[in-house]
């Protein structure tokens, strides 16, 4: 298809683009063939995978390099983690450097979101890794 010309920025019948396409099945290796090698950093390519559960093509990404403190619409890859119960993923974002107590006005803290889903083991392993119980960057004086 590449060689013949097709466009990457076409859209199917279900208005996705190969990329898209690529990253909801999980196909690192397609996307590293339809993708320019500068723009595999591009975060929202993690965030995608993540929000696909695509552990595999999370970790290749990770190690790729792309940013794991990437804010989208507010959230960061960790968030999306923890609301998915990613466990492995959680594991691998801390060992990158994912900010543990990152906050966002919709779901709060990553150990929020862990609290709120009853995930325990995310929980601890958050606390293990620096999370804080109050964030000092929420004003806890309504007054």
């Amino acid at each position: 298809m590449l060689q013949r010309g097709c466009p990457l920025a076409f859209n199917s019948t279900y208005r996705t683009t190969p990329k898209e396409l690529a990253l909801m099945r999980g196909n690192l290796d397609m996307i590293l063939l339809i993708t320019p090698e500068s723009a595999l950093k591009d975060p929202s390519i993690l965030m995608s995978a993540i929000h696909n559960s695509k552990l595999s093509s999370c970790e290749e990404l990770i190690r790729m390099g792309v940013d794991v403190n990437h804010k989208q619409r507010g959230e960061t890859p960790i968030h999306i983690a923890c609301k998915k119960k990613l466990h492995k993923l959680i594991k691998l974002l801390i060992e990158k450097g994912a900010n543990v107590n990152t906050y966002t006005d919709t779901y709060g803290t990553p150990l929020d979101i862990t609290i709120k889903a009853g995930d325990f083991t995310s929980f601890k392993l958050l606390l293990e890794h620096g999370a804080l119980l109050i964030n000092p960057a929420i004003d806890q004086n309504p007054h």
